[in-house]
């Protein structure tokens, strides 16, 4: 591992989060990200095309950037709730397998013995063929 990696992992807290705030900026600051800035500040503060005011000046300007602010805030948050929300039901759903871990083996058995059953056709029910023609 190298040192920084080592530093963030069992350092503080406050240096781990000060390191992923940089990374974030190092990442958002790519040659790939940033061109596409402007347009989504336009299309989040819903001044794409006709519907974009002219240049003004003053409180019309001031007005336009909290529009800007407000819709970016608004996406981040959520964007954050969904992935939170999705990040949370994903680690339960994780407790609950990890929980009952052994009566999944058990089932997961029984159904692989059933599957070599029916493909050694002890169910020749199950070894028909319907198509639809």
């Amino acid at each position: 591992m190298n040192a920084v990696t080592e530093l963030a992992a069992s350092g503080p807290l406050l240096l781990a989060a000060g390191l992923s705030l940089l990374a974030g900026a190092i990442s958002f600051a790519s040659p790939c990200v940033v061109p596409l800035v402007p347009g989504y500040l336009a299309y989040l503060a819903a001044l794409v095309g006709a519907d974009a005011p002219a240049v003004s000046t003053g409180e019309g300007r001031k007005k336009g950037r909290l529009a800007v602010v407000g819709a970016a805030a608004l996406f981040v948050l959520g964007f954050t709730v969904v992935f939170a929300a999705s990040v949370g039901g994903l680690v339960w759903l994780a407790d609950v397998l990890w929980v009952n871990e052994e009566l999944f083996q058990r089932i997961g058995g029984v159904v692989i013995i059933a599957m070599a059953f029916v493909f050694l056709g002890f169910f020749p029910a199950l070894q028909r063929d319907a198509r639809i023609h």
